[in-house]
C-alpha cells in the first residue's frame, strides 16, 4: 500500500503539469515583421490577441465599426501597418468612413482548424490581403500585402478544391488610364504556416494607342480542374487565353491616343493547363517544348500579353504567324509589318509617342505622354 501512493505521489505533479500546459498554452513568439528589402515576399509572423480575433469573427456588418478594429489592429502590427492614401482633396479617406474589414473564416491548409483570411484597410480602393493562423494556441498574422483596385470593389476567393491546401486569390489592377487597363488574379496557397504567392493570372490587358506601334487586347478565363472524385490528387488550373494584336497610331494624321483595331497582325485563342508545382510551390504552365502547330501557346507568347511594348519579345514569340503574315497578308498588313520589323531591328523598340510614368501607386503603374521639349 505504501508503495502504491509513493507511485501516486510521483504521478501527481505529471498529471497537473499537463493539465495546466494544455490550459496555458505557451507565451507567443518574438514578432517577426517584414523584411522591406524584399518587394516580393510579405509573410511576418505578429502575434494577435485572441480577444481581437474573436470580435473580427462576431464583426457588425450591419453598424461596421471597421475603423475601431482596424486601429487596434495597427496597434499590434506597429511598425507595420495597412496602406494610407489620401484623396484629391486631401482628406485621410479614414473620415469618409470608407475603412474596409471582410473576414473569412476556413480551413487553408492540412492542419485542423480554421485559419482568417481577410480583405481589410483604410480605402477600398487600396486593400490589403491579410491571414492569420493559429499557432500552438496563439493567433499570429502570418501575411500582408497591399494591391490596388479601381471600377469595383474588392473580391476574395477561396477554391473549394480537392487539393489539401486550398488555393484563395483576389483580383488586382496593374495599370489604367485612358485607353490603357490591365488586371489580373494573384493566387496563394497556405503551407507549414507559409504563405506563398504561386501563380499570376492576366484577367484583362488591353493598350490603344500611347506611343506604341502594337496595341493589344487580351482576356482570359479560367476554372479549377480538380473537380473529378477519381483525381483527388489532381491541382490543376485550365486557363483559356483570347488575344488580339493590331497597329497604334501609324498612320499619318493618327492622334496620339488612335489605334488600327481593324486591321489584325495577331489574332486568335487557346488554352493552357497551369500544374502544381510541389517543389517550387508554384503552378506551372504544362507546355511542350516541342510545338507541332505555330498557333499554339507557349511561354513567351503568354509572357507578350502583359507586357505591354516589348517588341523584341513580341516578335521572337510570334515569329512564325509574322512570317506567314509577311508572306501572305495583305498589302496593308505587309506595310505596316515591313516597317515595324525594321524599327524593332534597329532600336529594339517601336514607338510612335514617346512616354514617361506619372506615378506608381500599391504596384500599378500610371502613365502619361512625354512632353518635354528636346534641347
Amino acid at each position: 500500500m505504501r508503495r502504491f501512493f509513493a507511485v501516486v505521489l510521483l504521478l501527481f505533479p505529471l498529471f497537473f503539469g499537463c493539465a495546466r500546459h494544455d490550459n496555458n498554452p505557451p507565451k507567443p513568439e518574438k514578432n517577426v515583421y517584414r523584411d522591406t528589402s524584399r518587394h516580393d515576399d510579405y509573410n511576418v509572423k505578429i502575434a494577435i490577441p485572441t480577444a481581437w480575433i474573436e470580435k473580427v469573427r462576431h464583426f457588425d456588418y450591419k453598424h461596421r465599426h471597421a475603423n475601431l478594429l482596424l486601429r487596434e489592429f495597427e496597434k499590434y502590427t506597429k511598425p507595420d501597418s495597412l496602406l494610407k492614401i489620401k484623396d484629391e482633396g486631401d482628406v485621410d479617406s479614414v473620415r469618409r468612413g470608407m475603412a474596409l474589414l471582410n473576414p473569412l473564416f476556413i480551413n487553408l491548409d492540412q492542419e485542423p482548424g480554421e485559419e482568417l483570411v481577410c480583405l481589410m484597410g483604410w480605402d477600398a480602393s487600396y486593400p490589403s490581403m491579410a491571414v492569420f493562423k493559429n499557432i500552438a494556441g496563439n493567433w499570429y498574422l502570418v501575411y500582408l500585402e497591399e494591391f490596388y483596385m479601381f471600377y469595383s470593389g474588392p473580391e476574395l476567393y477561396v477554391s473549394n478544391s480537392f487539393s489539401p491546401n486550398k488555393t484563395f486569390y483576389f483580383r488586382r489592377v496593374y495599370e489604367r488610364g485612358s485607353g490603357v487597363y490591365s488586371d489580373g488574379y494573384s493566387f496563394y496557397k497556405l503551407i507549414n504556416n507559409r504563405v506563398y504567392h504561386c501563380l499570376e493570372l492576366a484577367n484583362e490587358a488591353r493598350i490603344e494607342g500611347w506611343g506604341l506601334y502594337i496595341n493589344q487586347d487580351v482576356s482570359t478565363s479560367f476554372k479549377f480542374n480538380s473537380s473529378d472524385l477519381n483525381t483527388e490528387d489532381a491541382d490543376e488550373i485550365w486557363v483559356n487565353y483570347k488575344y488580339k494584336f493590331f497597329p497604334g497610331a501609324v498612320n499619318e494624321g493618327d492622334c496620339p491616343w488612335c489605334a488600327n483595331s481593324d486591321i489584325s497582325l495577331i489574332e486568335g485563342e487557346g488554352g493552357v493547363n497551369y500544374i502544381w508545382d510541389n517543389k517550387r510551390r508554384l503552378y506551372k504552365p504544362d507546355i511542350s517544348l516541342q510545338q507541332n502547330d505555330p498557333e499554339e501557346l507557349t511561354a513567351k507568347k503568354i509572357a507578350c500579353f502583359g507586357d505591354f511594348g516589348n517588341d523584341t519579345l513580341f516578335v521572337d514569340a510570334f515569329h512564325d504567324q509574322l512570317t506567314h503574315i509577311a508572306k501572305e497578308g495583305t498589302p496593308r498588313q505587309k506595310a505596316i509589318l515591313k516597317k515595324y520589323l525594321a524599327l524593332v531591328k534597329k532600336d529594339k523598340v517601336a514607338t510612335t509617342q514617346k512616354l514617361k510614368i506619372t506615378t506608381q501607386i500599391g504596384g500599378t503603374t500610371f502613365y502619361g505622354p512625354d512632353t518635354a521639349k528636346k534641347k
